[in-house]
């Protein structure tokens, strides 16, 4: 799929130009190796060059990205100011993977957050985010810039929820990540954010051993649930509660 994208340059001269020293970013359950089956969904990020671009972060925190002459291409999806605008960027990226063949449709994700692929032959959907990666901050930070669902932008970096998991997990033997979603595919479970959810018990192993058996580690864990559910803060320190 991503060698695909990729290709898009070849065949359509105002495709965006790929970022190919850091790109096909896997992000969501995958990443963090959470996913059960059935696999209903595939999330990644397809990072692209900004060109010169820069990017500003107002009072609300809203992320614009400013783009020079110079980048005709990304010129094609500004607003008015010359600020890219997430949501056109989105459609044309929904254009070109219509042309993919053995996929059936892509379409704009209902948050306006990513396009959605979907296979002919399997059930899979692919959800491909576009993104731009910042340049070190001062403290030597990089973040990706994905769109925020209202034309603007939005900071993200699925690297640190990776390696978090995966951290903690190695730390209590293998043994949390295969009792975070089996439980929220249980009907009767109430609806909960899967992210949060993941995260809620990631705090609790940090500091906590697993339980003896499934069992035991599941009354200890929704015990501590029933008052932890109230505030969560963002482990990557992005978005706050």
């Amino acid at each position: 799929m991503v060698e695909k994208i990729e290709n898009f340059e070849n065949g359509d001269e105002y495709f965006l130009e790929i970022y190919s020293k850091e790109n096909n970013v896997q992000m969501g359950s995958f990443a963090r190796r959470t996913k059960i089956r059935p696999l209903d969904d595939i999330d990644f990020i397809i990072v692209f060059s900004a060109n010169g671009s820069t990017y500003n972060t107002n009072f609300n925190n809203e992320i614009t990205i400013s783009v020079p002459e110079t980048a005709t291409n990304l010129r094609c999806l500004t607003n008015d100011d010359y600020t890219l605008n997430s949501v056109r960027l989105l459609n044309k990226l929904k254009s070109s993977l219509q042309n993919v063949p053995q996929y059936s449709a892509a379409d704009i994700k209902h948050n306006q957050e990513a396009t959605t692929l979907k296979l002919t032959s399997y059930d899979w959907n692919f959800d491909i985010v576009p993104a731009f990666l910042t340049a070190p901050d001062c403290f030597q930070r990089t973040y990706y810039l994905i769109p925020d669902g209202y034309g603007k932008w939005k900071k993200t970096d699925s690297r640190v929820d990776a390696k978090r998991a995966t951290e903690i997990n190695q730390k209590r033997n293998g043994k949390v990540l295969r009792l975070i979603k089996y439980w929220q595919k249980r009907p009767v479970v109430p609806v909960i954010g899967s992210y949060l959810l993941e995260n809620l018990v990631l705090n609790y192993f940090d500091t906590n051993e697993v339980s003896t058996t499934d069992q035991l580690a599941l009354r200890d864990v929704f015990f501590n649930l029933s008052t932890s559910i109230y505030s969560c803060y963002d482990p990557k320190g992005i978005q706050g509660v």
